[in-house]
């Protein structure tokens, strides 16, 4: 099904108006999502089962922007409708349609993930309104954080408050950045072990976003191991051939050998034969030419063998170099990791202090929110729909973005100064909790 979409893809490429737009299938509700205005990364590179080598396809290598028309313009592919598909379904397309394009018949490899995604945007009242790059999960108080926390002028928070929502944010997004490496060691250390599963570490147990981690490193796992096993079945591929070869010339070897000693008995024949004067010299000769010409030809068998048994070696070698190599990556890999969990062990204690700290002079949210007057903010969010259509709600702190997003917050008028928020907005009543929206 895969490649007969990826036919049609090809199809339309081929007979196409140049400058057309290609639609590739539509993407799955799971994996990363490719948005408007995001940049992909693409290397493709082809793998020949002859020479067993990976020979890159540089004209496919490279960062290539995602317009806010949701496509893309790819070298050989051409201009490719990208938006809301997910990356692994168009590696699989992208791979099927550079081997039809070109008309490769070894296989082609397409590495392709989101370099980075398209920006959100904070207005209203805030300390530095703009836009930011996105990380994935990130929430509506998190972008607030990020934008400097609520505006001061606006009396809502005091200086010790705004520091304390932004620790806070801190904290939350390395909490974040945790649990990603977490996930990313758990699959590490079932690379290591050889193992078809992802165990659930003891420090992710009962967190929510967990199992979204976990999946995609699973992907990761499969992909990883994938290639791998690829990569030693043709290895073992190469052997059992090169096996079957020596067999060949032994068998072709052993029939030289008895056209040798036939050979050798009619020469003695013909030489006697000669010394008695029952037969010409020539015949002794032309029987000479002929064994000197078979013995030739089991040297050049066994010569043979022997460059086979060799080519067989090298590529046992190879096997255990690949074998090593998966190893030792694996392990630098997993240390890496580990250092970083403990980078973000002594940013998340920084963090935490610096809350700490802020909530011992200032008001902290919960007193914020017991207080009779209302000090809250509205979050309006507007996003991006299907075509150019967008639609507009209102956000709890917990609602996840999207790339692309305009986070608006809207501080309500307390002091009786004006902060221009009208309290009941003409907008959709679609208040999340502190789950995302799908």
């Amino acid at each position: 099904m895969r490649r007969a979409k990826a036919l049609a893809v090809v199809a339309a490429l081929v007979a196409g108006v140049p400058g057309a737009l290609v639609a590739l299938p539509a993407a799955a509700e799971t994996g990363d999502v490719v948005s408007a205005l995001d940049t992909l990364a693409l290397d493709a590179a082809s793998w020949s089962t002859e020479t067993r080598t990976l020979t890159p396809l540089p004209f496919m290598t490279g960062e290539f922007a995602v317009e806010a028309n949701g496509s893309v313009a790819l070298p050989v592919i051409g201009r490719v409708a990208v938006e809301g598909r997910t990356v692994s379904e168009l590696s699989a397309a992208m791979t099927a349609a550079l081997q039809d394009r070109l008309g490769i018949v070894d296989e082609i490899f397409v590495s392709l993930k989101v370099a980075e995604h398209a920006p959100f945007f904070v207005v209203g009242a805030v300390e530095t309104p703009g836009a930011f790059p996105f990380r994935p999960g990130l929430t509506a108080m998190q972008a607030i954080a990020v934008a400097g926390g609520v505006r001061r002028s606006q009396t809502i928070f005091s200086r010790t408050d705004r520091d304390a929502a932004r620790a806070l944010g801190d904290h939350r997004l390395l909490e974040l950045e945790r649990m990603k490496t977490l996930a990313t060691i758990a699959r590490l250390e079932a690379e290591k072990a050889d193992a078809t599963e992802i165990p659930v570490p003891p420090e992710l147990q009962g967190e929510p976003l967990a199992a979204a981690y976990l999946e995609v490193e699973a992907e990761v796992m499969r992909a990883r191991q994938d290639d791998h096993a690829a990569a030693l079945a043709s290895i073992e591929e190469l052997k059992s051939l090169v096996a079957k070869r020596i067999e060949t010339m032994r068998q072709e070897s052993a029939t030289r050998q008895k056209v040798v000693a036939a050979t050798r008995a009619e020469l003695e024949t013909m030489r006697g034969l000669v010394d008695r004067g029952l037969s010409q010299t020539s015949r002794a000769n032309s029987a000479e030419r002929a064994l000197a010409d078979a013995e030739a030809r089991v040297l050049e068998l066994e010569t043979a063998v022997l460059a086979a048994e060799q080519q067989r070696n090298e590529a046992e070698r190879d096997e255990l170099e690949l074998k090593g190599q998966r190893r030792v990556t694996i392990v630098s890999e997993l240390q890496d990791q580990r250092t970083e969990l403990g980078r973000i062990d002594v940013r998340l204690n920084t963090a935490g202090a610096l809350f700490s700290e802020a909530a011992r002079f200032g008001s902290t949210i919960a007193e914020l929110n017991a207080e009779d007057r209302d000090r809250t903010v509205a979050v309006v969010v507007t996003r991006k729909g299907e075509g150019a259509a967008s639609r507009t709600f209102t956000a709890a702190p917990g609602t996840v973005l999207r790339p692309g997003d305009v986070l608006e917050v809207r501080a309500p008028d307390i002091d009786g100064a004006g902060a221009g928020f009208d309290p009941t907005p003409n907008l959709p009543s679609e208040l999340s909790s502190d789950t995302a929206l799908n």
